[in-house]
């Protein structure tokens, strides 16, 4: 599976987040990864305020590229 990008943030409510909150991911300083089937991968360290870690969630989102065509 291909990520080209990945993104961390605090929901605000529904499908939206809290402002200045969204950051970026990276794995091993590059924005995009591919996972080997039925490996794992870890992102970098992604800094998110955390105000109260019993309640509070996390949003996370993703793109995969297209699939070129056969």
């Amino acid at each position: 599976m291909t990520f080209g990008s990945a993104s961390a943030g605090r929901p605000a409510n529904g499908a939206n987040l809290v402002a200045g909150a969204n950051r970026a991911m990276t794995f091993g300083g590059r924005k995009s990864v591919v996972v080997p089937a039925g490996k794992t991968v870890l992102s970098d360290p992604v800094r998110v305020v955390v105000t109260d870690a019993q309640t509070q969630r996390l949003a996370v989102s993703s793109t995969c590229p297209a699939r070129p065509a056969r």
